[in-house]
């Protein structure tokens, strides 16, 4: 009795490259654009295709594999990076007063300017203590003199 082998087995074809930012690598990267599809084998050799396939990017640095989506991804500016780090120091009981002043010093910022982003950070709703630090409303303890707000 002959054997008859037949089996599916994936090959993937290259698409595209060029250049993406890496979500592991955290900086730009040569990427591969890459296809997936099932075949039909017999006798291990691929006679048609049995399905749609799969596109993803695969980074040539990591060897991660992502969405094609990640190729439309911008990466944060630095001084976006700063003031995500400075809003979750600020909802962690750092008060206004102060942050200002870093934005002052770390971003060149015009004061009033820095003071209007704090405000739009606090949703217009910033909690004072009696001593006069003001803080995001999430934070129930003034950092300065230890009373609760």
């Amino acid at each position: 009795m002959p054997i008859i082998i037949w089996g599916s087995r994936g090959i993937t074809s290259d698409l595209d490259h060029g250049d993406f930012h890496c979500p592991s690598c955290d900086c730009r990267e040569e990427f591969t654009l890459k296809h997936t599809r099932p075949f039909f084998t017999f006798f291990f050799i691929p006679i048609f295709p049995i399905g749609g396939g799969d596109r993803y990017v695969e980074c040539r640095g990591c060897r991660g594999t992502y969405k094609e989506e990640v190729l439309r991804y911008e990466p944060p500016t630095e001084g976006q990076r700063i003031l995500g780090q400075l809003y979750e120091e600020l909802r962690t009981g750092t008060s206004l007063q102060v942050m200002q002043g870093k934005m002052i010093n770390q971003l060149s910022m015009d004061p009033d300017k820095a003071w209007g982003i704090l405000e739009q950070m606090c949703e217009g709703k910033p909690r004072e203590c009696s001593c006069g630090q003001r803080y995001h409303p999430d934070v129930r303890k003034c950092s300065r003199c230890g009373a609760d707000l």
